[in-house]
């Protein structure tokens, strides 16, 4: 059976957000996006990235209302780390067997009605689980132009890649993100849908991570943690300027 959900203790939570924001200070530089798009008082649902067990501090550090966070119920199996985790603003949910959370979608609904935010990892470990820890991001780029709607047919073929070259055990061990530059924006495409992404065909999604501002390509709030490191975006500032000189050799 999946755990009681209990209500949030605040001095416990504000303990604990103390002692993350004095244990991950020295290690992370936080910059928060969006703000002003979060209620003031009444309920929303956050929806992040999550690869790291630090995602879960570093959003509470960056979110000024206090969350609940949905959290697989393997963690509340043991006595003091269920006190410990509901105490925090942990709701218990069952994946493998989902009829035995129904509490847990009864407090989910409860604290939204009361003005809460509850925070869900859609995708959670994802790749982690799947391809294992110490993931290696790798960014390549090819010297020639395509059509934007050609980005699908690309990804199709880059993930019969996956699946036949980089996969071991029914898991792929390498995960490919094709994309294209423009002068205005970075495009990746993908096989999860999602509120800010456009389906292009056969499954395939399209996503803006990256828009040109002023003198560099700057991230939105749903952008990849990866994507949104200096190493990266001077990466792709590098390859806009090369595009530039192609399509300059063009015109002339």
């Amino acid at each position: 059976m999946t755990p009681s959900v209990r209500e949030r203790k605040a001095f416990v939570f504000g303990l604990t957000r103390i002692a993350a924001k004095l244990c991950l200070y020295p290690f992370f530089r936080t910059e928060v996006y969006g703000l002003e798009n979060l209620p003031g008082k009444n309920a929303f649902i956050l929806l992040p990235k999550h690869q790291r067990w630090e995602d879960i501090p570093l959003l509470t550090l960056a979110t000024p209302r206090p969350l609940y966070y949905i959290a697989k119920y393997e963690l509340f199996t043991n006595p003091v780390s269920r006190w410990f985790l509901s105490s925090v603003g942990g709701i218990p949910l069952n994946r493998s067997r989902p009829l035995e959370s129904r509490r847990s979608f009864k407090a989910m609904i409860y604290f939204l009605r009361k003005g809460e935010g509850i925070v869900i990892f859609p995708e959670g470990t994802y790749y982690k689980n799947e391809m294992g820890p110490d993931l290696t991001r790798v960014f390549a780029a090819f010297d020639y132009f395509i059509e934007g709607d050609r980005i699908a047919d690309i990804k199709i073929k880059t993930n019969c890649i996956e699946d036949t070259i980089f996969s071991a055990k029914r898991n792929r061990t390498v995960n490919i993100d094709p994309g294209y530059v423009t002068n205005a924006k970075v495009v990746l495409a993908t096989t999860k849908n999602f509120q800010h992404r456009i389906y292009m065909k056969k499954g395939i999604f399209a996503e803006i991570t990256l828009r040109y501002r002023g003198k560099s390509y700057e991230p939105w709030e749903w952008t990849f943690k990866d994507y949104r490191l200096k190493e990266s975006i001077d990466f792709f500032n590098n390859l806009r300027a090369a595009y530039r000189v192609k399509v300059n050799e063009l015109i002339k």
